[in-house]
C-alpha cells in the first residue's frame, strides 16, 4: 500500500464520532466527508464488528482499512474483506468457557473465523433498553470447532468481576482484556453498573492494529492523531503523536489526551478537524 505522508486520523466510533444513539447525523457526515474529499486521511477504531460499524458510519467515504472488534480485526470496510485476523488459543478459550458456565455466565458475544471456509462468523445476543438476551450453549457449541476471535460477556460490574479476575490471574499475559462500562446504559438510566468483558488474543488490541496499519500504509506512529473517549482507547492514544478526547469522555481519558473536544453529540471531533484542517494536511 502506498505510504501516507500527511497526518492519519484514527476515530473511535461510540461515545466519540457518533452524535447519534446508534449513527452519526446527516450534518456531520457531510461535513467528515467534505474533509475526507479535501485530502483528510481519516478511518476508525472500533468495538463493533463489520456489519454495526458499517451500519453506524453508513454514507462515510472511507478509504483506508479500519480497527474492528477493539483491534481483534482490521478489514476493508467498503470491500467487506478481512486483512488481519487474531484469534486465542483453543484450550484458553476452552478453560475460560468452563469458568463462565460454573458462574451461570452466559457470553452475549462470540465471533469466529472457519479457517475452511475464510468465512468470520459474528453469534450476538441482545443487549439495551429492551433487556439482555444471551447466547445459549447450542448456539455455542456449533462454532467451538473455529478460529475463536473474540467472547464477550455483559452483564453488571460485580456479576463480572470474578470472572475478570480468574482470567487475569492466570492468563494476563496470553491474552488482551477489556473491562469497560457501557455507558450508553448510563444515557438510558439503567439501574446498576453495567460493564463488558471482552477476551481477544494477546496479538490483539487497538494499539497494535494501529501499529499493523502504520505498517500497511508505510508510515510512523507519531503521524497518527487519535480520537477517543473510554478507557478501551487509551493504549492507542498513548501511542499517537497527538490525543484528542472529546468533553464528556472519562477522566481518565481526558487526563491522557492533548486536546479537548465539545461533546460526541455536539460533533465535537468533526469541529475540532475542521479548525485544524490545515494542520493535519
Amino acid at each position: 500500500m502506498k505510504g501516507v505522508s500527511k497526518k492519519f486520523i484514527l476515530c473511535d466510533l461510540d461515545g466519540t464520532l457518533l452524535d447519534l444513539p446508534n449513527g452519526i447525523s446527516p450534518n456531520c457526515l457531510s461535513r467528515l466527508n467534505a474533509l475526507i474529499d479535501r485530502g483528510l486521511n481519516f478511518s476508525i477504531a472500533t468495538g463493533r464488528d463489520l456489519k454495526n460499524a458499517k451500519k453506524a458510519i453508513k454514507g462515510l467515504q472511507l478509504k483506508f482499512p479500519v480497527i474492528l472488534t477493539n483491534g481483534a480485526l482490521l478489514a476493508d470496510i467498503v470491500e467487506e474483506k478481512y486483512l488481519k485476523i487474531t484469534h486465542i488459543t483453543k484450550n484458553i478459550f476452552q478453560t475460560i468457557f468452563s469458568w463462565s458456565t460454573e458462574m451461570a455466565l452466559d457470553p452475549i458475544v462470540l465471533i469466529t473465523y472457519d479457517p475452511t471456509t475464510k468465512i468470520l462468523h459474528s453469534n450476538k445476543g441482545k443487549w439495551g433498553k429492551k433487556g439482555i438476551k444471551l447466547l445459549e450453549h447450542d448456539q455455542i457449541k456449533q462454532y467451538l470447532s473455529h478460529n475463536i476471535v473474540s467472547l464477550q460477556f455483559h452483564a453488571e460490574k460485580s456479576t463480572l468481576e470474578p470472572l475478570l479476575h480468574r482470567i487475569q490471574n492466570t492468563f494476563s499475559d496470553q491474552v488482551n482484556i477489556i473491562f469497560i462500562e457501557d455507558v450508553s446504559y448510563r444515557r438510558y438510566n439503567i439501574p446498576g453498573e453495567w460493564f463488558w468483558l471482552e477476551i481477544n488474543s494477546h496479538l490483539a488490541g487497538k494499539e497494535k492494529m494501529m501499529a499493523e496499519l502504520a505498517t500497511q500504509l508505510n508510515i510512523p506512529m507519531h503521524n497518527f492523531v487519535v480520537f477517543g473517549d473510554n478507557l478501551n482507547d487509551l493504549t492507542m492514544m498513548q501511542q499517537a503523536g497527538l490525543s484528542v478526547a472529546v468533553k464528556d469522555a472519562l477522566e481518565e481519558v481526558k487526563k491522557c489526551a492533548d486536546a479537548i473536544t465539545l461533546p460526541h453529540d455536539e460533533c465535537g471531533v468533526i469541529q475540532y478537524l475542521e479548525e485544524r484542517f490545515d494542520d493535519f494536511i
